[in-house]
């Protein structure tokens, strides 16, 4: 057997084309036309509306041209809105019961402390709970809630003159110098 190198100069012949296949122009179309036959072709009819200059036509027999005759609506009118006046709650404590007491223990130790504090009100004015934001002491959190819970009242929050619950923010100082 022997073997021969092809090189660039050598030629590849190419194969020959396959003979054309026989075609039924009954079966194959190959992009037949949507609107090719009468059938397809789509009728738009109009009618025309019997209508009237401004002004003069009666409202209540409104007719589209065929005798069949249509009540109008009646014109949206929006519901009547009002805005809500809101009102918070406000303090009516006297503002020598508004401090609570210092807690002796932090006293002692010289110790200091800011509270941020969410108060929830009733519709009555009352303190009903105390929470703390953020860090707090736990023993200053103590004297403050029980005082609060204990002391401090307020004129309820209202909506439209209505008293509601509601919540407040509060920031307390515990500081020496004030005892």
């Amino acid at each position: 057997m022997m073997y021969h190198l092809l090189t660039s100069e050598d030629p590849i012949p190419l194969p020959k084309d396959p003979p054309p296949l026989p075609r039924d122009p009954k079966k194959f179309d190959p992009a037949p036309s949507r609107f090719s036959t009468p059938h397809d072709i789509v009728e738009i009819k109009t009618r025309t509306i019997d209508t009237a200059p401004l002004g003069t036509a009666d409202p209540t027999n409104i007719t589209d041209g065929a005798g069949t005759g249509v009540t109008p609506l009646e014109p949206y009118v929006p519901p009547a809105t009002h805005d809500i006046v809101r009102r918070g709650p406000q303090i009516v404590t006297r503002g020598d019961s508004l401090r609570p007491p210092y807690p002796e223990a932090k006293r002692m130790l010289g110790e200091e402390a800011t509270l941020t504090l969410k108060l929830t009100i009733d519709a009555g004015g009352r303190v009903v709970a105390v929470e703390p934001i953020g860090k707090a002491d736990p023993d200053f959190l103590r004297s403050a809630r029980s005082h609060l819970l204990r002391v401090w009242r307020f004129e309820p929050a209202t909506e439209d003159g209505k008293p509601v619950p509601s919540t407040k923010v509060i920031t307390l100082r515990f500081e020496l110098g004030d005892a």
